[in-house]
């Protein structure tokens, strides 16, 4: 029977992570450590749970089954501290969080870290971005900020907030272009600035429902926020991306009556029961924080 918890710990971590290297930053080891660690549970259980190669590790069948298992065991183990500790301002431990893009992180996701770990000293938060919706499970993420809908019903989802965008260009680039009056003239005589993934999925969309030809594209709205402050053409940005340039007369709304399609934004977690008392914590914070008006986004918690 294994009786040191450090060793199921260590082999957890390494294949979430598919590396002792990672496995270690996470735990705050060496990967020395955890190698020996690992190597330890094989000796005990008198199996291999791991195959190392040279280019890089993968679990063995009986490594599938046992992480499997060793990950609810922890998961519940952690779920039984925090239930009769019962005390929520003393909230430790670790919790990674994923948003897909910088400016969700910019705008939602870093005032709600700032204001927990102001409140919880133990508290850490590891924050990953990520356009990719990649398995919360199997990269041991608890929370998650996503665009769209959640098509995995394994997961529990809350919505946030739904987004819409604006078309936005700058006062320099519309004194050279003027200022476009309908969609028609936007798409035949205007630079348009796309999203090259958001763009597939009708955030471009004009009355006709065609998608104009664009000037310049990019899979960052922080790269098109940029490109159109600096009048190389119009964009269509989220509305609490770019309320501070607007505020500032750097940007301007283009056709103000022109409706985006919408877009719902959610914050998403494993299964319910699978929930740390950190996570629920972080969610909840989330939610309270995206009820305030969008254009609020970016202010302290």
């Amino acid at each position: 029977m294994i009786t040191d918890l450090g060793l199921l710990q260590a082999f957890a971590a390494v294949a979430d992570c598919a590396s002792f290297a990672d496995g270690a930053k996470r735990l705050g080891l060496h990967a020395s450590v955890l190698s020996r660690r690992v190597a330890a549970l094989e000796d005990e259980l008198r199996v291999q749970l791991i195959q190392r190669t040279t280019r890089g590790l993968a679990l063995t069948k009986a490594g599938e089954r046992f992480h499997a298992r060793c990950r609810t065991l922890l998961a519940d183990l952690a779920a039984a501290c925090e239930d009769v500790s019962g005390d929520s301002e003393r909230l430790a431990g670790l919790v990674r969080i994923t948003a897909p893009h910088s400016l969700l992180a910019e705008a939602l996701v870093a005032p709600v870290v700032a204001d927990l770990l102001a409140r919880h000293e133990g508290l850490r938060v590891d924050i990953v971005l990520d356009e990719r919706k990649v398995d919360l499970v199997s990269n041991a993420i608890e929370v998650a900020v996503r665009v769209g809908p959640v098509p995995d019903s394994r997961y529990y989802a809350r919505p946030l907030a739904t987004l819409s965008g604006l078309l936005v260009a700058s006062p320099d680039y519309l004194a050279r272009k003027g200022t476009p009056h309908n969609t028609d003239e936007l798409a035949e005589t205007h630079d348009c600035l796309m999203h090259a993934e958001m763009s597939g999925q009708g955030l471009w969309r004009m009355d006709g429902g065609d998608t104009p030809a664009w000037r310049a594209r990019a899979n960052s709205f922080e790269t098109l926020r940029q490109l159109a402050c600096a009048g190389v053409g119009v964009a269509v940005m989220p509305a609490f991306a770019v309320q501070r340039e607007l505020d500032a007369g750097h940007l301007k709304v283009v056709l103000p009556q022109w409706q985006s399609p919408t877009f719902p934004l959610f914050v998403v977690a494993p299964p319910a029961a699978q929930l740390s008392a950190r996570a629920r914590l972080v969610m909840d914070a989330l939610v309270a924080y995206a009820s305030r008006p969008a254009h609020r986004w970016g202010e302290p918690a």
